[in-house]
């Protein structure tokens, strides 16, 4: 929390766009596993219907009507339902009262989720005026709503013992299509996305999966080096010589310089020059990383001598590579070393000067 507290103002937008994009990809990906994908897997049996107001997957098989109805994106509604295809009739009489009807209408309800679906059953019949809906399990058992209300539960198992076999048919059937195997459905709905993709739209996916990569790559880009670079050329001066910009600027005897990364690449430099008194150029250059430590280089530029030396944050010789590590004869090690410690003071005032400008994170 105190570095937290401790960061710029712009550190602290990046972070939270970074935070903000983190968490709706999570609610996407939440809600593509739980909803996406097995009401994928419902719909592609089915063929699609637009009616205007929404749409609708339906098929009929052998008298039996499917019908899904998907949630929209992030929503969390949605429902299958099995019911006869037989045109449910009403008749009227010249006032418009119901008089009779073609029967008592059935069909079953199902909310799917991953931990189990949920299974409901309505009983219509406008002659008799009954507008009946029920919870049930799997097994065609009543959940009561209200178990105080014995005559309604009383009536809900007795329609539901009459319209058993029925009922069975439509649950049988809907077993039968859909599966409705909790987690099993998403994997169901995954390969069903895949082949569909392979079969029909394999090179429209392609291109849209490439441009996607390439804005994402170009978005960490922006976001990583080029955006935090504009923070640091902010604090210094355009120079245009040769058709070359450059941005630097002097305080207090110091030359502040930065070099801008190019075009997704993540090489852009700082650096703090001065010269000391034996007219020797003193430069620490500064690689901003942004997933693990800077990294830090210091020039040594005069008339007897020209070294570039890779140090860590305490001003130490570190070398680069495993490598260099390894085969640098004590002879050089032993050469870093001395002009570390013959220039340590002037090298520590430059990390603070590029601390202070900069809110680098040394």
């Amino acid at each position: 929390m105190r570095k937290f507290k401790n960061m710029t103002a712009a550190k602290k937008l990046t972070a939270l766009a970074v935070a903000i994009l983190i968490i709706f990809a999570c609610i996407n990906l939440v809600w593509a596993f739980t909803k996406g994908l097995p009401y994928y897997a419902y719909t592609s049996p089915l063929t699609k219907y637009d009616y205007g107001a929404g749409v609708e997957y339906c098929a009929n098989v052998n008298g039996i009507g499917f019908v899904v109805k998907k949630p929209m994106y992030l929503a969390y509604g949605g429902f299958l339902k099995v019911a006869s295809t037989t045109p449910h009739t009403v008749e009227t009489d010249e006032n418009g009262n119901i008089v009779s009807s073609s029967g008592l209408g059935i069909g079953i309800f199902i909310w799917p989720n991953v931990g189990g679906a949920k299974f409901g059953v309505s009983f219509i019949d406008e002659a008799k005026d009954l507008f009946v809906q029920i919870l049930i399990d799997s097994e065609l058992n009543y959940f009561p709503k209200d178990p105080n209300n014995k005559e309604f539960n009383s009536k809900a198992e007795e329609l539901l013992k009459e319209n058993y076999n029925e009922i069975k048919m439509y649950m049988d059937a809907a077993q039968s299509m859909w599966g409705l195997c909790g987690v099993k459905d998403t994997w169901t709905g995954l390969k069903a996305l895949i082949n569909n993709i392979y079969s029909i739209n394999i090179l429209i996916v392609f291109i849209i999966a490439l441009a996607t990569v390439f804005a994402i790559i170009n978005f960490l880009w922006a976001l990583c080096a080029h955006l935090r670079f504009r923070l640091y050329i902010k604090k210094l001066g355009k120079i245009i010589e040769s058709k070359k910009t450059e941005y630097q600027r002097v305080i207090d005897g110091y030359l502040y310089r930065a070099q801008k990364p190019k075009y997704l690449r993540y090489n852009g430099v700082l650096s703090v020059c001065k010269e000391t008194e034996n007219n020797t150029k003193l430069s620490l250059l500064i690689y901003p990383k942004l997933m693990k430590g800077n990294r830090y280089i210091i020039s040594i530029d005069s008339d007897d001598i020209t070294e570039s030396i890779p140090i860590n944050r305490d001003i130490e010789y570190i070398p680069e590579t495993l490598k260099a590590r390894n085969t640098s004869p004590l002879s050089t090690i032993k050469l870093y070393e001395d002009f570390i410690d013959k220039y340590f003071t002037e090298i520590k005032a430059m990390m603070h000067k590029a601390e202070n400008l900069w809110n680098i994170i040394l």
